[in-house]
C-alpha cells in the first residue's frame, strides 16, 4: 500500500483504482470468453491457461500502456480464448490425412 496503511482511504483507493473497473470490464469479458468463444466446453486446463495468460498479459499491458490496458486486456483475453480453443480442439480425420 506504499504508505497508505490499511485505513479506509487506502481501501477506497484500491476499490476505485481497479476494483470497479475490473468488475465492469472483467466480468463481461469472462462471460463472453467462456460462453461465446469457448462455447461452455472448456476444460480446467484451458481455463487455467486463459486466466494465467490474461493475468500475465494484463500486467505487461499495464506496464506498457498504463490506463489503456483496460481496453487491451479484454481483447487479449478473448484472442487467447480463441487461440486456446483452436489449438486444443481435435481435428477431423480428413484434416489429419494429408498426402
Amino acid at each position: 500500500m506504499w504508505g497508505y496503511g490499511f485505513g479506509k482511504q487506502a481501501f477506497e483507493l484500491a476499490c476505485l483504482e481497479g476494483g470497479v473497473v475490473g468488475c465492469f470490464v472483467g466480468m463481461p469479458t469472462g462471460l463472453i470468453g467462456y460462453y461465446a468463444v469457448m462455447k461452455a466446453r472448456a476444460t480446467n486446463k484451458q481455463i487455467v491457461l486463459v486466466v494465467l495468460g490474461s493475468l500475465i498479459g494484463g500486467c505487461v499491458a499495464g506496464l506498457a500502456a498504463a490506463t489503456l490496458s483496460v481496453f487491451v486486456t479484454p481483447i487479449l483475453t478473448l484472442l487467447l480464448c480463441a487461440r486456446i480453443k483452436h489449438s486444443t480442439t481435435p481435428r477431423a480425420s480428413s484434416e489429419l490425412n494429408t498426402a
